[in-house]
């Protein structure tokens, strides 16, 4: 079992990967791959795959999965939270803790060891196309707030948190997925900002850091345009282990990213992050191919066995902070009340110029529904479908690809008020944070003929809500069932949002 297989985390993504159950286990028991990615799964079977997975491994196993929004995120049967931008929302520390909490809690009911999460991104961008909701805002004090205490809340229940994407992916124009995104703000201007909530992480002792595949050459004037954070020795050396005073694991972001391949394939990107810095080899394709890299640049003297040694140590550390975590408690009913009562106060008034919020009693024959998915998920608004009795005008659905526009809009014509609901996942590769170019043209449409009488509601990201003078618009943040219905309940029985605008000055003192 070499020590270059140890640092190497693999993908496993389910349900397809119940199938491959024999293959990972010769990744983790011959190969000795020392961390399982988990995507998906559902409570009645995952929980015991992960265990004959870690029966089988040759040392012990961390597991680790990305559940920014809870573990309902991505295992069926756990709790679904609302996004970290709906926290900021209600900048409550408090609730931060909680949900910090909550996630640890499900974790440990499926054996899940590290949260990849929180995002400590910060939304200073709106057109940026992958962090949108995953923020919980825009001001640097507030981020690092809430972040420290979702920190604290998830490791005091044993599970370690990853926060993430150092030094900051707040500001990129593009998707470090497809391509390597270069933030071009000043050193000052990033330390005033962007590091201020991973200076907190720090101090919280928080379990890991996740590089950004983002170029800083603010940060590192040599390594300029090119060079990815993953790779940068002065980022991750000098500033996050020197000057911070760092001690946990540093991760790669996923090694498949091209951000950060295309400096020269995965096993090479492998190397370079171990001698900038990082412990942890995130998500390759091939892990074999990552550790054989390894394994010939510590034969060959590029990289000092030294290196890895203090990688490994730091791995050892954190599965020593997890041997002694608490006896895990069960779920509570409580908890999803917790997270829907949250998600309801953080419905948010993005502006309501003609004044129609809170929602009056207009007869339900003369209120008409417009479904817009910019991702073509066909059942995703069932929660809208709940309330057809006060739809009267109809349930309208358009995606991309499929829906007719004259329709939509002869119907809204003779409406006394339209309800425009968005959806759009913030997702890697789609290379936008708002609507296909054909929906956001009907709702430009919509919002010129009907802007009066027109509550666009997005459950997503706010860069779902087209621009306008007219209508209302009003923030969700996120399309989870119980965001989706927790927001539906406000708005259909006719209260005003409470949320607070996760960037800007408070609007309370």
């Amino acid at each position: 079992m070499s020590d270059a297989a140890r640092l190497v985390v693999i993908p496993v993504r389910l349900p397809g990967d119940y199938a491959r159950f024999e293959e990972i286990r010769r990744a983790v028991g011959v190969d000795g791959v020392g961390g399982l990615l988990l995507f998906g799964g559902d409570l009645e079977i995952t929980p015991p795959f992960l265990r004959d997975l870690r029966r089988a491994a040759s040392g012990p196993l961390i597991v680790m999965s990305d559940v920014e929004r809870g573990v309902g995120q991505q295992v069926e049967g756990c709790l679904g939270h609302p996004p970290p931008m709906a926290v900021g929302a209600l900048r409550d520390p408090q609730a931060a803790y909680k949900l910090g909490v909550a996630t640890a809690v499900d974790c440990r009911r499926v054996g899940i060891d590290m949260a990849l999460a929180p995002v400590l991104d910060l939304y200073n961008e709106p057109r940026n196309p992958i962090i949108g909701p995953r923020s919980f805002g825009e001001d640097p004090r507030l981020v690092a707030s809430l972040g420290a205490a979702w920190i604290a809340g998830c490791q005091d229940e044993g599970v370690l948190a990853c926060a993430k994407h150092f030094p900051g992916h707040g500001r990129t124009l593009a998707d470090s997925h497809d391509d390597l995104p270069r933030v071009d703000a000043s050193e000052k201007e990033l330390r005033a900002e962007d590091l201020v909530p991973f200076f907190r992480a720090v101090e919280a002792r928080v379990g890991a850091v996740m590089t950004a595949h983002v170029a800083y050459p603010g940060l590192d004037p040599a390594g300029g345009s090119d060079l990815p954070a993953t790779l940068s020795r002065p980022i991750l050396s000098g500033l996050l282990r020197g000057e911070m005073g760092y001690e946990g694991l540093i991760l790669t972001d996923a090694l498949i990213m091209e951000g950060v391949r295309r400096s020269g394939g995965e096993g090479e990107a492998a190397v370079a992050s171990l001698e900038a810095g990082c412990d942890v080899l995130l998500c390759p394709t091939d892990h074999a191919e990552v550790i054989e890299a390894v394994e010939k640049a510590i034969f060959s003297g590029r990289l000092e066995g030294r290196v890895l040694h203090r990688a490994r140590e730091r791995l050892e550390e954190a599965l020593g902070r997890l041997s002694r975590r608490p006896t895990a408690r069960e779920v509570e009913g409580m908890d999803e009340y917790r997270a829907y009562a949250m998600a309801k106060a953080a419905v948010t008034t993005l502006r309501d110029p003609s004044r129609l919020l809170p929602h009056g009693t207009c007869p339900p024959g003369d209120v008409l529904a417009v479904v817009l998915d910019d991702d073509d998920r066909p059942g995703r608004e069932a929660p809208v479908g709940e309330w057809s009795g006060v739809f009267g005008g109809g349930i309208l659905r358009r995606t991309p690809t499929e829906g007719e526009d004259a329709e939509i809009l002869a119907r809204a014509a003779v409406a006394e008020r339209v309800f425009l609901f968005l959806y759009g996942d913030v997702r890697a590769w789609k290379g936008r944070p708002g609507l296909h170019p054909d929906l956001a043209a009907l709702a430009r449409a919509l919002e010129e003929h009907v802007g009066d009488r027109m509550v666009q509601v997005a459950f997503g990201s706010p860069a779902l809500v087209v621009e306008g003078r007219r209508s209302a618009a009003v923030a969700a943040w996120g399309d989870h069932l119980l965001v989706q219905r927790a927001a539906l309940d406000l708005l259909m029985g006719g209260r005003s949002p409470t949320g607070r605008l996760p960037w800007g000055p408070d609007p309370l003192p």
